[in-house]
């Protein structure tokens, strides 16, 4: 599930107890439940009809886009090679830096998870530019490098296939 469908699952969760005589200000279930609608519309606000044909590969950009800021920003610290990175990816994809502040906000707002994105080969250039990002600095904080297992988990990476990963990265960060 996309985190729109997630939001409007929980908001429909909050709502679904809610008496039609609550004194809906005062609910807190129905607090939250706004808050998510307005989170919903704020995500979708960008989108217009004539984006339709465009929404799976935009959508799939911001996805990517944060899916690496997700586990640069895993340590509580980004920095500036980390982004450096994120950059570098949001220019090689053709996304835009609304793309890139759109992926930030996902990540910064607390409710967003790894996604898989694309065809197995492009979720294979994410796990690589996970990898690669966090490894600008030298080193992969134990954060970083649990989440970025957890994404090639669920694609059916195995254990050896991440430590082969690991061990030719750092050589393909030199020469790049």
């Amino acid at each position: 599930a996309t985190p729109i469908e997630q939001k409007q699952g929980l908001t429909l969760e909050l709502l679904e107890d809610v008496e039609p005589d609550t004194d809906l200000h005062f609910d807190q279930r129905v607090v939250d439940a706004k808050k998510n609608l307005d989170d919903i519309e704020s995500q979708l606000a960008y989108l217009t009809d004539d984006d339709a044909d465009t929404l799976g590969n935009h959508q799939q950009h911001i996805y990517y886009i944060a899916n690496i800021l997700m586990v640069v920003h895993a340590d509580q610290v980004i920095r500036d090679e980390e982004m450096d990175v994120v950059r570098g990816v949001v220019k090689d994809l053709n996304a835009s830096e609304e793309d890139l502040q759109t992926a930030r906000e996902l990540v910064e707002s607390g409710n967003y998870y790894l996604h898989r994105v694309g065809s197995y080969s492009d979720q294979i250039r994410i796990l690589e530019d996970m990898f690669r990002a966090c490894f600008s600095d030298g080193n992969i904080d134990p954060k970083q490098k649990e989440l970025i297992e957890n994404f090639a988990g669920s694609m059916g990476i195995r254990q050896e296939r991440m430590d082969q990963i690991q061990e030719w990265l750092p050589e393909r960060i030199i020469r790049d």
